[in-house]
């Protein structure tokens, strides 16, 4: 039924709520993992303004910020993507930066995928609110199953 899986995850505890359902779709017959981390290019810019208040070095920490999110998103990438081969998954790593909602329905397509498994809320209730809920557009926008996990 489906095969090959997007999982798309910010590292949330909703996005370890849909970690587990992604294991059990093994017995569902999945196969492949493909599993995304969205670094978004909003949250870094704001970050950077919050510390360099539009400074002349405003381009030195965003490419600071750029790095340290980039390091931590790849460490915590890594560790489930070995927690996945392990129970015998084929696992494909992606870590992408732009908006999230609009690189997990590219890189769906691109990938061919039979279903996006997401967690129901991201990080944080602000971003949430001020940005609008990233599994909230990817179910109106898909064209394929989406499970999202509460």
């Amino acid at each position: 039924m489906f095969t090959k899986i997007l999982f798309p995850t910010d590292f949330s505890e909703k996005s370890n709520q849909a970690l587990r359902v992604v294991k059990k779709l093994q017995e569902a017959g999945t196969k492949i993992v493909v599993l995304v981390h969205c670094i978004d290019s909003r949250e870094m810019t704001t970050m950077a303004d919050m510390e360099g208040f539009s400074s002349i070095r405003f381009n030195e920490i965003l490419t600071e910020v750029r790095v340290n999110m980039k390091q931590k998103a790849s460490q915590n990438l890594e560790r489930i993507g070995r927690e996945l081969s392990d129970l015998g998954f084929r696992v494909e790593e992606r870590l992408v930066e732009g908006i999230p909602f609009k690189e997990i329905l590219r890189i769906a397509e691109k990938e061919a995928v039979d279903a996006i498994v997401i967690g129901s809320t991201g990080k944080g209730v602000i971003t949430e609110i001020l940005l609008g809920s990233t599994s909230e557009k990817v179910v109106r926008e898909a064209s394929i199953p989406v499970i999202v996990v509460k």
